[in-house]
Formats: C-alpha cells, structure tokens, sequence
C-alpha cells in the first residue's frame, strides 16, 4: 500500500492534494452549520466520527457503505 508520508514523515504531494481537495467541502460544513448556530466544537466531533467510520470499514473491508446500510 502507498504513503502519503515520505521517509521523513512530512506530507507527500499527493498528501497535500488531499488537504486542498478536502478543505473548501469541510469548510462549507462547518460553515453552514456555524451559520446555524451551533458549535465548531461539536460540528468537528461529529466530523472526525464520520472519518474514523469510513477508516475502519476500509481496513476491515466491509463492502457496505457504513451510512447506507440498515
């Protein structure tokens, strides 16, 4: 499997392409939801939860998609 890490543990270019394409939708998130009114805080927490769901259904191979199954 690739890295997005080089022998030094710093961002490979295709690391970086990641960040950019990732940033301007977690933005958008984050700022309908703050417009909203509720805290950046929590809007992270639930976030990170997603990311973490969608890890470890990639590691343990799991075909379904984790928000689409029952």
């Amino acid at each position: 499997m690739k890295s997005l890490y080089d022998k030094n543990l710093r961002y490979t270019p295709e690391a970086f392409k990641i960040d950019e394409e990732a940033y301007p939708t977690v933005k958008a998130i984050f700022d309908r939801w703050i417009e909203q009114g509720y805290s950046p805080r929590e809007i992270s927490h639930i976030l990170q939860a997603c990311v973490v769901d969608y890890e470890l259904y990639s590691v343990l191979d799991f075909r379904d998609d984790p928000i689409e199954s029952p």
